[in-house]
């Protein structure tokens, strides 16, 4: 792990109170308690199922194409994502392609949001058959 997000104790004596330093930043133990004290206070929410970003969507496009690639079938440089799902059309594989690359190109091009949990359940569909 690199220094992102690498937490530091700092040490104290009876003079000065405990502190956390992170990221170049010392915060006091007063601070940080008021800190913790709104942490306690707020409620846990469930993740909802957000849409993605285009460039999230890019690299969802890529999991895909390593799955296929594992099964042995690689895209051609020159297909765009829809001519490589049709090339699927026969196979078990098929439906579950077209589908991810529907959402993706929405996604993608800005035709509405998509959701990222079932962009997640088609890749484990494909990924399991």
């Amino acid at each position: 792990m690199g220094q992102r997000g690498r937490v530091y104790s700092v040490g104290h004596s009876s003079a000065h109170p405990p502190a956390l330093c992170t990221r170049g930043r010392v915060y006091s133990s007063t601070s940080l308690a008021r800190f913790g004290a709104r942490v306690k206070l707020a409620p846990k929410r469930a993740r909802k199922d957000t849409a993605l970003k285009p460039r999230e969507a890019s690299l969802s496009y890529q999991r895909l194409l390593t799955a296929m690639k594992e099964k042995g079938f690689t895209k051609a440089p020159s297909q765009t994502p829809r001519e490589f799902a049709f090339s699927f059309l026969t196979t078990p594989w098929g439906p579950g392609v077209m589908e991810f690359t529907k959402l993706y190109n929405a996604l993608r091009y800005g035709q509405g949001p998509v959701s990222v949990t079932r962009l997640r359940q088609i890749l484990e569909e494909i990924r399991s058959t």
